[in-house]
């Protein structure tokens, strides 16, 4: 994970420095390398050649080899390309994920930006099941935290107070 997450750190580090040749191309080594060990060698192997994922690869894994020769914009251009490609079906997981996320979720469910994703109107409403049950987990667990935060300021303040009289 920690590779992956300073893959992609060194690729947005790279783009910002005007698509720096260097930064970029750990960013491209770190990405592979973290993804292969997530999800396992012979597991990113099956899944950057699959069939139907051909022309996917060829253009992310085309796109690395073009920022490693060299040509920084053109290879982040053919790498950009693949990733959307190749992980398309993600991509509805994530944005799920992140509906879920208190801040972000909100944004996403503006009327303007909630149309742009799924029109589907059984999905959304297994959604408002799955995040009425998540709220109310949310609730039970921030009175849990709050109660057990006054129990130990009131055993501190206790415990204060005793070594007060104490002297």
């Amino acid at each position: 994970m920690g590779l992956t997450g300073f893959g992609v750190f060194f690729l947005f580090f790279g783009m910002i420095l005007f698509f720096d040749k260097a930064l970029l191309a750990i960013g491209n080594v770190l990405f592979v390398a973290g993804l292969a060990f997530v999800i396992g060698l012979e597991r990113t192997f099956r899944f950057f050649f699959q069939k139907h994922k051909m022309k996917a690869t060829g253009f992310f894994l085309g796109g690395v080899f073009v920022v490693l020769i060299g040509w920084p914009l053109i290879g982040m251009i053919f790498e950009i390309y693949g990733f959307f490609l190749l992980f398309r079906g993600f991509f509805p997981v994530v944005i799920g994920f992140i509906r879920r996320v208190p801040v972000l979720g909100s944004l996403l469910n503006l009327p303007g930006i909630r149309s742009l994703h799924h029109t589907d109107h059984e999905y959304h409403e297994d959604q408002k099941v799955i995040i009425a049950k998540l709220r109310k987990r949310e609730i039970l667990f921030y009175r849990i935290h709050f109660w057990i935060h006054i129990l130990y300021f009131l055993m501190l303040l206790r415990f204060d107070m005793l070594c007060y009289l104490s002297f």
